[in-house]
Parts: C-alpha cells; structure tokens; sequence
C-alpha cells in the first residue's frame, strides 16, 4: 500500500495532534491548526486521485475547508465532506480562533479510508475480515500462516 506519511508535507499542525491521525482509519482523531493559523497538507498530482471525501467537523465558525488552493467547500460537522472527483493536491483548514475550528479526520478515495500500511496509527488496528475469504491467524499474518475457512 501507499505508504500515505511519506507521501504528505504539510505545517501548522497543531502541536497536540499529528498528521498520522489523518491515516490511522479511526475518525476519532483528526488535525486542525493551532488558533489563528492554517493547516495546509501537499500530496504530489496523481497520489490522491479519483472520488475524493474527507470526515470533517468543526467548531464554531471556522470558515470552509479548501482543496487545491482554489476549491472552497463547504464542511459537513461530523460527517464526510464530499470534494468530488479530483486530484487532491492539498487542503487548508482554517483555525481563526479557539473556538472556531475546522477538523479533518479521514480521508476516503474511491469509497475506500486511506490507512498507513503496517498498522492503524495510535488509535488501535483495523481487521477487515471477509467472510467468504480464507482464515487468517491476524497475530502471526507477517509468517504467512494461513488456514482453510470454516
């Protein structure tokens, strides 16, 4: 998988949350700007491509989450805010005081969460079973041990 950190530059993360939040598939957790700053996060053209949807919420008045430097959306407080079908090279959320602030929390392509490989940030894991799929002993996946479906 994309190893979605690597891939990220960004400033003005406010120093009591990390950009890992953005990518632990939890939306309990987010980044938002410290008051009367704004958080702008870059990806290189193509990384983040297709129907793009970000979780959102936000306190107060904070003002619209921008993509790409020029698309101002408006956020949903608590809820996916949908960008569309585009390639997402940055957004800036504005933090104007305090009080007021814009939160992103997960990012999803293509209906699917964007996760960091190797594990699900400090949040705790993910294990996406699939019921019709072959057994997997999840604590011992890295040897390869595998079993027939019950």
């Amino acid at each position: 998988g994309t190893d979605w950190l690597a891939a990220s530059t960004y400033e003005n993360i406010d120093p009591r949350n990390s950009i890992q939040y953005l990518f632990d598939g939890n939306t309990n957790f987010g980044i938002d700007a410290p008051p009367g700053e704004t958080v702008k996060v870059e990806w290189p053209s193509g990384t983040i491509q297709g129907d793009v949807r970000i979780w959102t919420d936000e306190a107060g008045s904070p003002g619209n989450l921008v993509a790409n430097g020029n698309q101002s959306v408006v956020p949903t407080r608590g809820g996916w805010t949908d960008l569309g079908n585009i390639d997402l090279i940055s957004i800036e959320l504005h933090c104007p005081s305090a009080g007021n602030r814009l939160v992103a929390y997960a990012i999803e392509l293509n209906g699917e969460i964007l996760v960091q490989p190797g594990g699900y940030g400090p949040s705790g894991w993910h294990l996406p079973f699939d019921k019709n799929g072959p057994c997997v002993n999840y604590s011992r996946m890295r040897e390869g041990i595998t079993w027939d479906a019950i």
